[in-house]
């Protein structure tokens, strides 16, 4: 289970650090400085990130001040430490993989930091084309990062090539449930937050929230879909939502052995059936709006639909409705003895690596370290202002958002499967057979298992 350190007073697993709400900006960032490497060997270097928008790296000019603050907190602090200056070279997505080819081939150095996407980054990582960022001198995930067991989900074998961090801004790409607060009330039942801050957000919990919204429609025969009220529903009620719901459990498909070797969770299939039921009772429900896509969230919208898995983004499409009110929660655990909430980040979202072809290997894990260490916390407590001075939150949604942000990781099955179909047929496309067309976990291990384990000996051992 990943240790989630979470920031927010009245939530639950929550501590905060005795002095840090008596800080000033000014003192945290002296701090960092005084905890981070000493050295002088680079003053007068540009510390270059290649990104697809120097935006991520520089801040937006348009965006809110919090989050441009903090950026720019970070990059002084990069140049009055080290006397480096952060720059970026802006390189399409598409564009990335074959410029570190050209790179690869010729020898010549492309920058000292990369932040793109998590399926783009683990298609570079696939070629041959990042480092070991464990290898890098200054560089240490315990010392640099925000939430250094989040950084270890993506952890390939005993290397670590892909960072996530606060300083990639992925959160807005953090999956989240949205919910109708009308329609809650309806129900009778107190207002979800409550069961969050108390630890019981379940499946079990949620399952009973979603069904008690669609009570109209839990013992017909037949419904409406334009006007009948329903439970719950996804864009993408196929793939996605299944592997959302797993991965809000703390069951994890790829758990690392000893040495950092990645393995499949078992070879039981009864134990993955006994795992999956309260998942298949949930995807079961009738309660459960069976059209995805555009027609889920016009549901949601429309006042039809209870509650929505969706990426926090789209809270730029909710809130700004002034004919509903919208709540958000983070996805459900498995059960009340899960100590923490999990809230996967989709594959879009930014993470930072180190290309193969560098002119410092020293340079590039010092600007890492600077960078995570400097932008981190203070980068993820300049997004939760943001979104409260936006979206007006009142004091159960920005509990409720802090948990969120507290908890956002990426998910390894959902990352390397862009890259290998032995991983995604256990880990997505393992969830959308047995709940969708009904197939047997024994089947799905006899014909992945063996191609998974062979393509982990060679790629994560």
């Amino acid at each position: 289970m990943l240790a989630v350190l979470l920031w927010t007073v009245g939530c639950a697993n929550v501590a905060l650090p005795p002095d840090v709400s008596k800080e000033t900006t000014s003192q945290r960032l002296e701090e960092i400085a005084e905890s981070l490497p000493q050295t002088d060997e680079f003053r007068g270097d540009t510390l270059t990130v290649l990104a697809p928008d120097a935006k991520t790296i520089q801040g937006d000019e348009e965006a809110a001040g919090s989050v441009r603050g903090a950026l720019k907190n970070r990059n002084e602090l990069i140049a009055s430490s080290y006397g480096m200056q952060v720059e970026v070279r802006t390189v399409a997505e598409e564009e990335i993989l074959e410029t570190l080819r050209e790179a690869q081939v010729s020898g010549t150095p492309v920058g000292d930091l990369l932040c793109y996407s998590a399926e783009t980054s683990a298609a570079l990582w696939s070629e041959g084309l990042l480092q070991d960022l464990s290898r890098l001198p200054f560089f240490s995930p315990e010392e640099a990062c925000y939430n250094a067991d989040a950084a270890r989900a993506l952890q390939a074998g005993s290397g670590l090539y892909l960072l996530p961090d606060p300083s990639a801004q992925s959160y807005d790409h953090t999956y989240v449930l949205f919910y109708d607060r009308e329609l809650v009330r309806n129900t009778g039942l107190p207002l979800p937050e409550k069961e969050v801050i108390a630890g019981n957000w379940t499946m079990a919990t949620f399952r009973r929230y979603a069904e008690a919204v669609a009570a109209s429609v839990m013992n017909k025969t037949s419904y409406d879909l334009d006007t009948d009220v329903f439970g719950y529903s996804s864009r993408d009620n196929t793939e996605l939502l299944p592997y959302l719901l797993w991965c809000g459990t703390d069951d994890a498909l790829f758990p690392r052995k000893d040495g950092g070797t990645v393995d499949f969770v078992t070879d039981d299939a009864d134990a993955l059936s006994e795992w999956i039921q309260p998942i298949r009772a949930l995807y079961n429900s009738a309660c459960r709006y069976p059209q995805d896509g555009g027609k889920a969230a016009v549901a949601f919208s429309d006042g039809r639909l209870g509650f929505l898995f969706a990426e926090l983004e789209e809270i730029k499409n909710f809130y700004t409705k002034a004919s509903r009110e919208y709540g958000i929660l983070p996805l459900p655990k498995g059960d009340a003895e899960q100590t923490g909430y999990r809230c996967p980040i989709a594959v879009t979202g930014n993470v930072l690596s180190v290309p193969a072809q560098t002119t410092s290997a020293s340079r590039s894990g010092l600007g890492l370290t600077a960078l995570c260490a400097a932008g981190g916390a203070l980068l993820q407590e300049a997004e939760i202002q943001t979104y409260i001075t936006l979206y007006s939150l009142d004091n159960d949604q920005t509990c409720m958002l802090e948990t969120i942000l507290g908890s956002a990781v990426f998910d390894f099955g959902w990352v390397y499967g862009t890259q290998e179909s032995s991983v995604r047929n256990l880990s997505s496309g393992m969830l959308a057979d047995v709940l969708l067309d009904d197939v047997r976990f024994t089947t799905i291990l006899r014909n992945n298992l063996d191609a998974f384990r062979a393509y982990a000996q060679e790629k994560f051992s």
